[in-house]
């Protein structure tokens, strides 16, 4: 219930963030409606086709994505970067989290989906057997959220400007130069992770991944100190959080 109430206050934040309890009230009573159907006498098979697919395949493959997308695109030296500036102290064991969410996690997630598919085998509760359509009926609750990615991606890579898809691809799955928390407090101390690494067009500190070190090092520097924070990270938001999910 959480995660819904926090996502709608994040969405429309000059509505509800103000009047959280508008969308706590909402979303409760929706959520009870909703659950009526499970106290009937079908209740108990109707929770065993929900729990069976809502919870497997669609949490398994977008935890991979978010995964990949956070790890390799991204880059994890980001987001540590950034989970250590909201957090104001640094991150230990490095390694440890760097290796487990670029390598690791992204492993096991996809061992663990790959024997789940081998291991499926159609859905019966107490010696009743579930028919087809049943059967059908949870596939398709298991992928209404996962089709968001393919749909988002595919809408993104459509209107992004380019000669060829190989190219948008490139374009998009860049963060934004911009990028970085809302909060001025924060901003100053991304400035300085950034090691003074500026955009030669906008004069905005860069988030530097990996791949993007060696030439981010021919740059010119600037001083930390001497930059405006106020103009800094304004509309970076709004762009890397549409493109995360690809």
């Amino acid at each position: 219930m959480q995660t819904v109430i926090t996502t709608i206050t994040d969405m429309f934040p000059q509505h509800f963030r103000k009047r959280k309890w508008i969308v706590v009230i909402g979303s409760s009573t929706v959520c009870f409606l909703l659950g009526l159907v499970l106290c009937s006498r079908a209740g108990m098979y109707l929770l065993q086709l929900i729990d069976s697919y809502a919870a497997t395949w669609s949490v398994l493959i977008i935890g991979f994505t978010e995964c990949v997308v956070i790890s390799w695109v991204y880059g994890i030296d980001n987001f540590l970067a950034n989970i250590s500036s909201m957090l104001q102290k640094d991150i230990w064991p490095y390694m440890y989290w760097k290796i487990m969410w670029k390598y690791v996690t992204p492993v096991l997630i996809l061992f663990i989906l790959v024997f789940t598919w081998f291991d499926f085998s159609p859905l019966e509760y107490g010696g009743y057997d579930y028919p087809g359509w049943a059967d059908g009926v949870g596939w398709c609750l298991s992928f209404a959220s996962i089709l968001c990615i393919p749909i988002v991606a595919f809408v993104k890579v459509y209107h992004e400007p380019g000669s060829t898809i190989l190219s948008k691809l490139r374009r998009l799955i860049k963060p934004e130069r911009s990028w970085g928390p809302a909060l001025e407090k924060h901003q100053r101390l991304v400035m300085e992770q950034t090691q003074g690494f500026h955009d030669p067009a906008s004069h905005r500190p860069m988030l530097i991944s990996e791949s993007e070190l060696p030439l981010a090092k021919h740059h010119s520097r600037v001083n930390a100190m001497d930059f405006d924070s106020s103009h800094v990270f304004a509309h970076g938001n709004e762009r890397l959080a549409s493109e995360s999910t690809f």
